[in-house]
């Protein structure tokens, strides 16, 4: 199957290229901001007369913020949306062979499995995980599903 890799704080992360519907520079100018939404939801943008929520993926997995976010990856699922990340790398064919479950102890909510690029570990995302949220009517807070 393949898999799209992008770089998030130092750390490689994958989706299936299938989920993938395209790759873009970043710019917090195309961003609309929205009340009362969870913050890993960094506003919405007009894709193409769509309007779209973008998530910001360091918030999402409650990772250290910095300002070096500088792609946006539209992601399609259930929903359409963006994802900021770092830097978007390349396609790769990775055999289902190769894909381990994550460490024992070390599993994760938005992290499928886990696949051994000589050497450099690579996480796989679930995108329905990634992407969904709802919004509590009561509280300005999001949960995760």
């Amino acid at each position: 199957m393949e898999y799209i890799i992008f770089n998030l704080a130092q750390q490689n992360y994958a989706v299936p290229v299938q989920n993938v519907q395209e790759v873009d520079l970043f710019s917090t100018q195309a961003l609309a901001e929205l009340p009362q939404v969870p913050d890993f939801i960094e506003g919405v943008m007009n894709l193409r007369g769509d309007v779209i929520p973008i998530i910001n993926l360091r918030k999402r997995l409650k990772m250290k913020q910095t300002d070096t976010e500088k792609r946006i990856v539209i992601l399609k699922k259930d929903q359409v949306a963006g994802i900021l990340v770092d830097t978007v790398y390349h396609v790769v064919n990775i055999e289902e062979i190769e894909i381990q479950s994550p460490p024992e102890g070390l599993e994760n909510a938005y992290v499928t499995s886990v696949w051994n690029n000589n050497g450099n570990v690579v996480f796989l995302l679930d995108i329905h995980k990634v992407l969904y949220f709802k919004i509590d009517s009561e509280t300005k807070a999001g949960d995760v599903a």
